[in-house]
């Protein structure tokens, strides 16, 4: 099954991950910038071992590929 956002669906979104990404910018400005990427590196292992599971169970992928630990890519 196939679902699409409405236009007003969008704009929820985009303004509700602005939002998030900015909060979390404001967390993460607490760490200096090694904490920061042990912090991501540590997300990354967590994120390749929900994935291998997820593949065991056949569920093709969860994550943000490309994006780096700034969501910037």
């Amino acid at each position: 099954m196939l679902v699409e956002l409405t236009p007003a669906g969008h704009a929820l979104v985009e303004r509700t991950v602005d939002r998030v990404l900015a909060r979390e910018a404001q967390l993460l400005e607490r760490l200096g910038p090694e904490r920061r990427e042990a912090l991501a590196e540590l997300l990354r292992e967590l994120l390749d071992d929900v994935q291998d599971e997820l593949n065991v169970r056949g569920v093709s992928h969860v994550g943000h590929e490309g994006l780096d630990h700034t969501g910037q890519g």
